[in-house]
């Protein structure tokens, strides 16, 4: 299960299913609540502590005053190259 800001649940669920990765079977979201399916009970372990890791990144690139969405887009592109990640034009 994820928790997301009011409202934002099905917007984050729809990244999640754009990743397309193998160990993701899909994702269900409500209006704050995401569940996440994992192929295994290993890859939801592994899943469960790469989300909690982002997350705490996230607070420290905040704090840092870098733009989270920017970082985002950088680690996609570095850790999922064939996904197709491209940087947006400025």
């Amino acid at each position: 299960m994820v928790k997301t800001a009011e409202g934002h649940a099905s917007g984050i669920a729809y990244l999640l299913d754009r990743l397309r990765r193998d160990e993701i079977v899909g994702t269900l979201a409500g209006d704050d609540t995401i569940l996440v399916v994992a192929r295994t009970e290993e890859a939801a372990q592994a899943l469960e502590d790469e989300f909690a890791g982002l997350l705490v990144e996230g607070r420290a690139l905040r704090r840092a005053g870098v733009s989270v969405r920017s970082e985002e887009r950088r680690v996609g592109e570095e850790r999922w190259p064939e996904r197709g990640y491209r940087r947006a034009p400025a």
